[in-house]
């Protein structure tokens, strides 16, 4: 079975045949570990601005109750 990052690859080449999906792979302080953006900096400024961070910090910690139940 293939694990999550294998598949997140997969899904990743598949789509790039017709669409340019970019990803971005944070540390728990957001700092960006890996992207295969082109424009790295400005998209990552683009998603965190405007209350955003809070707004995944938020989802995080919701996503980590629920597994930890």
């Amino acid at each position: 079975m293939l694990g999550k990052e294998e598949r997140l690859k997969a899904f990743l080449q598949l789509t790039n045949f017709c669409y340019n999906i970019w990803k971005w792979k944070y540390d728990i302080q957001f700092n960006v570990i890996e992207s295969n953006c082109p424009h790295e900096s400005l998209f990552d400024s683009l998603f965190l601005a405007d209350g955003r961070r809070k707004t995944v910090e938020e989802a995080a910690l919701y996503k980590n109750k629920e597994m930890q139940m």
